[in-house]
């Protein structure tokens, strides 16, 4: 599994760096860009791998969700390679901060209220955020 899980992320690299937007993006930013792609390609050898990966950390229920959710990966790897390659003619440099979705749903979800209250606190933060003209990158 975690010899699977390690050639996916790098197939999905490789798909990165051949791909047109990798040659417009700065070296600098293509590491930042697929940071989530690399950190997943551990080719450990599998006898290191009993239980947790010992030079990645995985465990085999992290490395069963890595691989279901590599599309994903992949995908926010190429939008930021194509955010990263648009030309700022005229652009105005917006900061970009992430926002962790965890701090905002902390506590157990067991209402309907609940729901709602942790629902409205995330999307002030978010719209404040906003009108401060921040770019948002919800993880």
């Amino acid at each position: 599994l975690h010899l699977r899980r390690g050639e996916a992320f790098v197939a999905a690299i490789r798909e990165q760096e051949e791909g047109e937007l990798w040659a417009r993006v700065k070296e600098a930013d293509r590491v930042q860009a697929i940071r989530q792609l690399s950190h997943r390609a551990c080719l450990q050898p599998s006898a290191a791998c009993v239980v947790v990966c010992s030079k990645c950390g995985a465990g085999v229920g992290q490395m069963d969700s890595d691989l279901a959710a590599l599309a994903g990966f992949t995908e926010a790897a190429r939008k930021e390679l194509e955010r990263l390659a648009r030309p700022a003619v005229g652009a105005v440099e917006r900061k970009t901060q992430k926002v962790a979705l965890k701090s905002f749903f902390s506590e157990p979800l067991d209402s309907e209220e609940a729901v709602n209250q942790a629902i409205k606190k995330l999307q002030e933060h978010l719209l404040d955020l906003v009108r401060k003209k921040v770019t948002l990158m919800v993880e």
